[in-house]
């Protein structure tokens, strides 16, 4: 069997996607410090109260 001309160790693809997974994290990071500011305060509820 002849080894396909488009094969790529797994070397090889990690360090071309190496960049896309730090890419990931820092997303995640900035998002996660962009959001709510106050994490803890009381929420407005989902359904009004009838009782």
């Amino acid at each position: 069997m002849n080894p396909s001309p488009h094969s790529f160790s797994r070397r090889a693809v990690l360090s071309s996607v190496s960049c896309g997974f730090g890419y990931l994290a820092f997303a995640g990071l900035a998002t996660r410090a962009a959001g709510n500011d106050k994490p803890l305060a009381p929420k407005q509820p989902h359904f009004t109260p009838r009782a």
